[in-house]
């Protein structure tokens, strides 16, 4: 799909909530609230939670009735696993599937052409809003040059810096996969005392200093969704970039809007890729308000400047091999890295790549 194919699907609503949303983020009005859906868009490097449940009942409790369990809540479902296995054997294989290790060695262009590889061009400022306990966003962040730092419940002060003095925070409320069995909020009577406490005192207070954009999140019966609609009022607007089957988009358009004063981006149901495609055309149109003294055309690949390349000290000889390798790398992917040591060419061979390439 193209842009114009998602602005057409929630035709005027996708057009003109996009637009308003790029304004909000211009002003550092926004806050990221970034749910599984980013995680689970890495293959079979993580599990969705509910098959994650799912695959623990069949290894650890294989002689026990699976209707009944199926036919229970994720928080019923953790509450019976957790009974069954036990705190400590559970935290543990809880951080063997989601845990930091998944991501060794992978690099930016792993990233690349996933929607979490958007997120710190955008919101590279401020506070980032999670439910996620795994390390994809420290991963992605940590690749671009920004480090990420992970907090949760009782960080008043770091949480004031990313809100008023706008400090890079990343916000897990509901725990750390590094310290499992003591940060993650996982059964019914972890969520109430979670949600009955100082996490719904925080993110009332966030959500009445902010706006919030919801990413990759289900936006169905979500505790931390309902809260809004405890504090909502006049004048309050949220957005939610969410998937959605083409019969429900006006029902499921007026609920977000009515109940929770959410504006909705709505692409069709399973095709995750517009959220890429969405996040791609936001960073886009930030950076080219950032760059009003330059065209489209000077921009590259929708994101980086061509104008203002220094040209090369000399007549540049030889490594023809090189700017090939180059150009047919660069057709594969949209960032690419030339590594070596100091003083063997480097820059001078991307300064004459990028000049004798300005016209294409």
């Amino acid at each position: 799909m193209t842009i114009e194919d998602i602005f057409e699907y929630n035709k005027p609503y996708n057009e003109k909530n996009i637009k308003r949303l790029i304004e909000e983020i211009r002003k550092n009005n926004i806050v990221p609230y970034i749910g599984a859906g980013m995680s689970m868009l890495f293959g079979n490097i993580y599990p969705s939670w509910n098959g994650f449940l799912e695959d623990t009942f069949n290894k650890f409790c294989p002689d026990r009735d699976k209707s009944k369990f199926e036919a229970l809540t994720y928080e019923e479902k953790a509450d019976e696993l957790y009974s069954e296995m036990g705190r400590q054997d559970f935290s543990q294989h809880l951080k063997a599937v989601f845990g930091k290790h998944h991501l060794d060695g992978m690099k930016i262009e792993d990233f690349d052409n996933k929607p979490v590889y958007f997120l710190p061009k955008i919101f590279d400022t401020g506070l980032l809003v999670t439910t996620n306990y795994d390390k994809v966003l420290e991963k992605v962040y940590g690749l671009c040059g920004n480090n990420l730092s992970p907090k949760q419940k009782g960080e008043k002060e770091a949480l004031n810096n990313a809100l008023y003095n706008r400090e890079l925070l990343l916000y897990k409320i509901h725990g750390d996969i590094a310290t499992p069995s003591e940060s993650i909020v996982l059964t019914k009577k972890q969520y109430e005392e979670a949600y009955n406490g100082e996490l719904k005192r925080v993110l009332e207070r966030i959500y009445q200093s902010k706006v919030i954009l919801f990413l990759a999140c289900s936006l169905s019966g979500d505790r931390p969704v309902e809260i809004i609609k405890e504090i909502k009022e006049d004048g309050m607007d949220n957005y939610a970039i969410i998937s959605c089957k083409k019969d429900d988009i006006k029902s499921r358009r007026l609920e977000l809007s009515d109940k929770y004063s959410i504006l909705s981006i709505i692409y069709p149901e399973g095709k995750h890729e517009c959220l890429k495609i969405i996040l791609e055309y936001i960073e886009y149109h930030i950076a080219k308000r950032i760059n009003t003294d330059k065209t489209e055309t000077e921009i590259l690949n929708n994101r980086q400047l061509i104008n203002y390349i220094p040209q090369p000290k000399n007549t540049f000889l030889g490594r023809e091999k090189e700017i090939k390798e180059i150009s047919e790398q660069l057709k594969k992917r949209n960032v690419l890295f030339l590594c070596g040591v100091g003083g063997i060419g480097k820059s001078e061979l991307v300064k004459e790549y990028i000049t004798s390439n300005k016209p294409n």
